[in-house]
């Protein structure tokens, strides 16, 4: 028996594979490159603060958010780390600042950032890195069905400002440059960088308010004369929008008896007494009522309360009454 030891030819590596394999992945990157994309949004939805009280605006920060105006999709979650998404501030009308649209001077401070948190503020030309090296959101903004980029605003507390439509207008332009191959390390793309901005409006109404602060109790030293009581000066406090025209008074009371407020006793026994404005002889109520402008700050009013002394005296008991101070505005 003959056994042959001979070695068999080996086979030979077919010369279109090579380009079988070149073929097929430019298929995939192009592939890629129809479901990888980013489009930019010139106008997109403004950004609503909505109605806030002046005092709200002034004691409290205003939260909203919206689209940034660059919108992604398509990238797979390995490459989203050799991507690039940015967006920097250009310019804002005024400044970071809403503006009274009738009063130029009435401002209001805010921030824009680019996550729900406030550890990335955006600055006027400063760019805000999405990828790794900042927001690190990339894989949300980029795999599957996509997303887009949201910006948040805030607003500063402490802005003393009158009723009225504030806004500001700002420009982000955009850079994204979308990889879809990562040969060690370098991001391999068919398509030049995306670029193109994006212009964002931000719109608050503030109202006016007012906020009664307080309004103490009125408490006279005990006499044995009606004649003998002491007048009493003492204010309430307010705080009303800045420029808000108000009016504000004290009501007649529960046992009220023209031209006479009264305290009732234990019985039916009464004591008269009035309010007035302090320093005059006017009687305070919804018929002469104050007429005055906001601050925006606590203002204090004073007014006084008069035992009349010239009514009939009247049993020893505890007299009291039951009044509302009223603004109006």
């Amino acid at each position: 028996m003959k056994i042959n030891n001979s070695p068999q030819p080996a086979n030979k590596l077919s010369p279109l594979r090579p380009v079988v394999l070149f073929f097929i992945l430019c298929w995939l990157l192009i592939a890629s490159a129809a479901q990888a994309s980013c489009t930019i949004t010139v106008t997109p939805v403004p950004q609503n603060l909505g109605t806030a009280a002046a005092s709200n605006v002034y004691n409290s920060s205003l939260n909203t958010s919206g689209p940034g105006g660059l919108s992604c999709s398509g990238l797979s979650i390995s490459l989203a780390g050799t991507s690039t998404v940015n967006g920097t501030i250009t310019s804002t009308t005024n400044g970071f600042n809403l503006v009274n649209t009738q009063n130029a001077t009435a401002k209001i401070p805010y921030t824009l950032y680019g996550d729900n948190t406030t550890n990335y503020p955006f600055k006027l030309n400063t760019a805000m890195d999405y990828g790794p090296g900042g927001l690190n959101l990339l894989g949300l903004l980029l795999v599957g069905t996509g997303g887009s980029t949201t910006i948040y605003t805030r607003t500063s507390p402490g802005a003393n400002v009158p009723a009225g439509i504030y806004t500001d207008t700002v420009i982000i332009t955009w850079y994204a440059r979308i990889c879809l191959l990562n040969a060690l390390g370098i991001c391999v793309s068919l398509d030049p960088p995306i670029t193109g901005t994006s212009t964002i409006q931000i719109n608050l109404t503030v109202t006016n308010n007012c906020v009664i602060n307080s309004t103490p109790n009125v408490q006279f030293t005990s006499s044995p004369l009606v004649e003998q009581f002491q007048s009493i000066t003492q204010s309430v406090t307010l705080t009303c929008t800045l420029q808000a025209p108000y009016k504000a008074y004290f009501s007649s009371g529960s046992h009220f008896q023209s031209p006479w407020r009264r305290m009732k006793g234990s019985s039916t026994n009464m004591l008269q007494y009035n309010i007035y404005h302090p320093n005059t002889s006017t009687v305070w109520d919804s018929t002469t009522p104050l007429l005055a402008n906001g601050t925006g700050l606590t203002q204090s009013i004073s007014y006084t309360t008069t035992i009349n002394p010239n009514q009939s005296e009247q049993p020893q008991d505890s007299y009291s009454d039951s009044i509302n101070f009223t603004v109006e505005y």
